[in-house]
C-alpha cells in the first residue's frame, strides 16, 4: 500500500481495512528476508513470556512510509526505527501499577525520564498503552526485562543499527483505537495529500 492508496482508503471511511493491513502480513522492513520476521516477532514474545500473535510491527517499517500525522508519506530509511505493538495485559498492568506507586516529588530521575512519567500519567494510559524505551529504567519490570531483550533484537537484518521503540498495549482494542485516532488525523489535517 502506498502513502496516496492509505489517505485514499481513509477518506472513503474505509479505516479499518488500514486496520487489518497494519497488523498483519510481512512488513516492508523485512521484505528481503520475510522468514525473519516470525523469529524476530518470537524472541520479543519469548522474553516477554506473551503469545507472539500479540506483536507486530506498525508504523513505517510496516508500509515503507511514517503513519505518524505530522510526517505522514515520509519513506522508511536508514535512521527510521522499527515500532513494534506488544499486546499484553499482564505486561502493561504490572508497569502501569508500579507506575501509580510512584511517590513524582520524591524521586529523582533526569529530565527526559520525569517528563515522560507525566507523559504517561496524564495521556499513554488513556490510550492503554505505555513506552519501554521513552521510561528507560524507571520501572524494574522493563529494566529486568525490556532493554536486554530490545540489545537481542539487533541480530535481525532489518532491525541492525535501528532503534526498536514498542508501545506495550493493554489489549488490541487499545492498539487499533490509537491507530484509528491517527489515521482520521492523517485524513482530516489533508496531510495525506501530498
Amino acid at each position: 500500500m502506498t502513502a496516496k492508496e492509505l489517505s485514499a482508503l481513509a477518506s472513503r471511511g474505509q479505516i479499518e481495512e488500514i486496520i487489518g493491513q497494519l497488523f498483519s502480513g510481512v512488513p516492508s522492513a523485512f521484505n528481503d528476508r520475510p522468514t525473519d520476521y516470525p523469529k524476530f516477532l518470537g524472541q520479543i514474545a519469548g522474553a516477554l513470556k506473551c503469545d507472539v500473535a500479540n506483536v507486530a510491527v506498525v508504523g513505517s517499517g510496516r508500509f515503507g512510509f511514517s503513519l505518524a500525522p505530522h510526517k505522514f508519506g515520509r519513506p522508511f530509511n536508514d535512521r527510521s526505527d522499527i515500532d513494534v505493538v506488544i499486546v499484553d495485559p499482564n505486561f502493561f498492568d504490572s508497569a502501569w501499577l508500579e507506575l501509580i506507586r510512584y511517590d513524582f516529588k520524591s524521586l529523582t530521575f533526569d529530565r527526559d525520564v520525569s517528563q515522560s512519567l507525566w507523559d504517561h500519567h496524564r495521556n499513554h494510559v488513556f490510550w492503554g498503552y505505555l513506552e519501554p524505551y521513552n521510561l528507560k529504567t524507571a520501572l524494574s519490570v522493563y529494566r529486568r526485562v525490556w532493554f536486554p531483550m530490545v540489545a537481542s533484537l539487533g541480530f535481525f537484518r532489518a532491525a541492525a543499527g535501528r532503534p526498536v521503540k514498542a508501545r506495550v498495549y493493554r489489549t488490541w482494542e487499545h492498539a487499533k483505537s490509537y491507530h484509528r485516532f491517527g489515521i482520521r488525523l492523517i485524513t482530516s489535517s489533508k496531510m495525506g495529500e501530498r
